[in-house]
């Protein structure tokens, strides 16, 4: 790992100098490498400075997808924090979202257009993006550790949603403090399946991409069915994953584990994880689980 690094962009932007022809996500037989979404993310970095977006907050409203992962790499590198907006949430929790952050931009695919318009912001259609092939500016952006990365909302649960922001500098000591606990290999491939309103979903997404692991996008339809998840486990050869303990019991409840040969590394986190939930994943596949 580049030890100079300040922030998870300088980390991965160094493997893509480095490991161009590396692939490092994939998404329903689509697979990128790292020269590919360094150039998509760095394309749509500088269209987005067009826009007039620039060290900014800038709503993402988007189903888990590779445009996503390239929408959070191109905000990023414009400076700007993103927040997710979530497609199944009430336009009402939407409206209060964009309200309370103060997010003027929102971008989001073409079909998804007519939903964006009705929260009054500026909305900002992916499709409209055009990569190019030849050799293209990139952007010039200086990120500070100080500088914001992203703000998740609470659930309200217990009152009103609020915004937890999160900084360069703090998500980068905890990203580099997991690599070195846990050792991310090249040979890993972690699916990412947390909703991108959760905090977990941040690492899901980095951390492969500042490891040379591969990302596993699980399609956000797959999302509810503990069935059709293990197939895709075991159809990608899934090494790393992470579940909340609820989930992870309905998983094993369903499935078992022990079909899963090539997993290596289960998270459990968000929730108290239970000694007999501990016990039962130890006991199917020889495995800890890291709380």
């Amino acid at each position: 790992m580049d030890r100079v690094a300040k922030n998870v962009l300088d980390l991965f932007d160094s493997l893509c100098r480095k490991y161009p022809d590396v692939v490092v996500l994939s998404y329903e037989g689509s697979f990128f490498t790292y020269g590919a979404l360094k150039r998509y993310s760095d394309q749509f970095a500088v269209h987005l400075i067009k826009q007039g977006i620039k060290r900014t907050i800038v709503g993402l409203f988007f189903s888990r997808s590779i445009e996503l992962v390239v929408s959070v790499l191109g905000v990023l590198k414009t400076g700007s924090a993103y927040i997710f907006l979530d497609p199944s949430y009430p336009e009402k929790r939407l409206k209060y979202i964009i309200e309370d952050s103060g997010i003027r931009f929102v971008l989001s695919k073409a079909d998804s257009m007519r939903n964006v318009e009705s929260l009054s912001v500026k909305a900002i259609c992916y499709d409209d993006f055009l990569v190019s092939t030849q050799k293209q500016s990139v952007p010039n952006v200086e990120i500070y550790e100080q500088d914001l990365m992203y703000i998740i909302y609470t659930s309200g649960s217990t009152g009103k949603p609020k915004g937890v922001m999160v900084s360069h500098g703090n998500f980068f000591n905890r990203i580099t403090w997991m690599d070195e606990q846990y050792d991310l290999l090249p040979s890993d491939r972690l699916i990412q399946k947390t909703a991108f309103s959760f905090d977990l979903a941040a690492w899901e997404v980095f951390w492969p991409l500042i490891s040379m692991a591969q990302l596993c996008l699980l399609p956000s339809k797959l999302d509810k069915d503990p069935c059709k998840i293990n197939d895709f486990m075991k159809k990608q050869r899934i090494t790393v994953a992470n579940f909340v303990p609820s989930q992870l019991e309905s998983f094993l409840d369903a499935n078992g584990i022990g079909e899963l040969i090539n997993l290596r590394l289960i998270f459990s986190g968000g929730e108290g994880l239970p000694w007999h939930l501990y016990k039962r994943v130890l006991k199917e596949a020889g495995l800890n689980i890291q709380n």
